[in-house]
């Protein structure tokens, strides 16, 4: 598995999601009924869960970038890797519009992830056309 880390801080990887799984991911989003917006931070009004057969298709299937990450995790830290089960509590969807967005927050557990599924490529030309550090 290809990943990059920042040598800064906690350990954050960046890696990138299978196309089959960006797909479902978008797909059943769009089909998620279930408002989330109640259990979490962000400023919008677009946020679903997940229902449950899908949160156990997506982690059966990103099993392998989720236990890479924990081994990339104990080398970072110099630890020895020791195999875990990993206990997930949610899965949800963020449809994000101009103005919308999430506040500084935390998240409980141990594991946080983002995925974006569909970054406008207005996003992608203004990141490339900035000249800043950033």
């Amino acid at each position: 598995m290809k990943y990059q880390h920042f040598n800064w801080g906690p350990f954050i990887m960046k890696t990138s999601c299978p196309k089959r799984i960006l797909k479902r991911l978008e797909s059943d989003g769009r089909q998620a009924e279930r408002s989330w917006n109640h259990q979490l931070a962000g400023h919008l009004k677009n946020q679903y869960k997940y229902p449950e057969v899908f949160e156990q298709w997506f982690y059966s299937e990103m099993s392998e970038i989720f236990t890479g990450y924990r081994q990339a995790h104990c080398m970072y830290h110099g630890f020895e890797y020791v195999p875990c089960q990993l206990v997930y509590q949610s899965l949800w969807v963020n449809f994000m519009k101009p103005g919308d967005f999430n506040p500084p927050h935390i998240h409980g557990g141990d594991i946080s992830f983002v995925i974006f599924v569909d970054v406008p490529k207005q996003l992608e030309t203004e990141m490339e056309e900035h000249e800043g550090t950033t």
